[in-house]
Parts: structure tokens; sequence; C-alpha cells
């Protein structure tokens, strides 16, 4: 781990005991855990995995923070079981995360470990991550960026809208719209293939959500996602499942918070 990465992590800690001696009353402590299955797997401006996945994850929150870990499983027929073995993870992401309030202004701080446990420790990567979100219009604007903590990773950060809506009385029912659009620096992009910084890809998403009851809610949504850069297309096309411009996703899934 090289200083960078000492530092982001011991920010972060550091953080985690200064606000719970902040907390007057005490700071409060909840935990979770979800799973969501999808057909397929595509982020950060371009495939990883273009068939059945199944994606779950669980943390502990306290007094801010938000300690959780994440795996995503190839279920599908053309899972490459002979390479990850037939229960073992493509993916598991290790993240720390602190959220805060400030007026209408919200914000996330984090660090988080993507490790690909059945592939080269190369692959595997250490990021550092901030959002900034406004709540007092109609619509919620947010900027969020990843931002590798190594000097080769880049940074790829998102401009997103998005629109909640309650719709029924007791508030069981919701539903919530966004769109984004992503840019990345040349650094990120070097990595597939492109030599300058630019426009990766955008999305758009609705997702519906019941509260079956206080502490365990279902739901379901879809997203549509285009690579923007034909030169991405073609390394997508190349090294990952699928090449296409146009990628729909579906999903549903369930959580648990306490």
């Amino acid at each position: 781990m090289n200083v960078s990465k000492y530092f982001a992590v011991a920010a972060v800690a550091a953080g985690i005991v200064g606000s719970a001696f902040a907390e007057e009353e005490g700071p409060s402590v909840g935990a979770y855990a979800y799973s969501t299955l999808k057909n397929g797997y595509l982020s950060n401006g371009y495939v990883f995995y273009d068939d059945a996945v199944l994606q779950s994850g669980a943390g502990v929150t306290f007094a801010g923070f938000d300690l959780n870990v994440w795996s995503s499983y190839g279920v599908g027929s053309s899972y490459d079981r002979k390479h990850f073995g037939s229960c073992s993870a493509s993916e598991v992401d290790y993240e720390l995360d602190y959220y805060g309030e400030f007026g209408d202004f919200d914000y996330m701080l984090g660090v988080a470990s993507w490790t690909y446990p059945c592939t080269d420790d190369t692959f595997d990567e250490w990021v550092g991550k901030i959002a900034v979100g406004y709540n007092a219009w109609i619509v919620r604007p947010e900027l969020n960026a990843r931002f590798g903590l190594e000097s080769q990773q880049g940074c790829y950060g998102q401009f997103k809208l998005s629109k909640g809506f309650t719709l029924t009385d007791d508030e069981k029912l919701s539903l919530s719209v966004y769109g984004l659009v992503a840019y990345a620096s040349k650094s990120y992009r070097a990595g597939k293939g492109e030599d300058d910084d630019g426009f990766v890809d955008t999305e758009f998403g609705a997702e519906l959500g019941y509260a079956v009851c206080e502490n365990f809610s279902v739901n379901c949504g879809c997203q549509l996602s285009a690579i923007i850069d034909s030169d991405l297309r073609d390394m997508c096309a190349e090294k990952q499942a699928d090449g296409d411009k146009e990628h729909f996703m579906y999903y549903a899934g369930i959580s648990l918070g306490f």
C-alpha cells in the first residue's frame, strides 16, 4: 500500500473517532444487508459482465459512517466457472464512507478497495470517493467522482439529476428516477485505449420500492446506459462481454435494515 492509500484510510478512520466523540446523545448505530439479481453488470463506463449476475452486500452504520462489503457473482450460463470457480465471486469491494449534511447540501467522502479475487492481483484497485448533492430544488443535482489512489487510475465523475416520489398515503410505495452523464480523465481513459479526456457514458433509470415492513423492503428497476465514445465501445467489444453502444439493464432485489 503506498503513502496515498495509508493517508486516505487514516483520514477516514480518524473521522470515525472524532465523530463518535462529537455526538452529544451518543452515536447512532445500524446494520443492513441486501441482494439484487441483474441481467448484467455495467459500471464506470464499460461492461463488466453481460449475463445474469447476483450482487449482494452488508454493512454497519455508525455516527454517519458506513462500513460495508459488496460482492458480485456471475450466475448466467456464460459465467466462466473454470476461471472463477462455481461458487467464487468475480469481484469483492470493501468500502468505508462518511455521510454528512450542511444546510441544503449533503455530501459523502469515502475510500474503497475494489478486489478481483480470482484474477491477477494487479487488477485490484484502491480508490477515493466524493459526492455532493443539493436538496432544495424540485430535482436533486449531484456531482460525484471516483479517483484512483494510484497515479495510473485517473478520475471518473458523474453529474446526476434525480427525483423521488411517494406513490401511496402510507409512504410504503415509492418511485425514483434519474439521469446522468459521465466524464473521465485522460489517465482513466488511457487504460481503455484512449489518449484524451472526455465524456464516457450517459445513463437513465428508474426504481420502484415497496416497504413490506419497517426493516424489510423489495425493489425493482431498470436502466438504459449508452457508451458515448466509439473507441471505448471498440475496447468494450474486445475486452468485455458486449461492445454494443446501448445496454438495457433490469433488476429486482431485497433489503434489510436495522
